[in-house]
């Protein structure tokens, strides 16, 4: 049961890393683009 807490918890912060990481990646290549034209 203790483990399925910590997944749970481990997980969440993994997404969250994850869509910090695709959002900021996102940001820089509209930015790149952006600033090319």
């Amino acid at each position: 049961m203790g483990t399925d807490v910590l997944g749970c918890t481990t997980n969440q912060h993994l997404a969250r890393f994850v869509f910090l990481l695709l959002f900021i990646g996102s940001v820089l290549i509209c930015g790149s683009i952006f600033f090319k034209t």
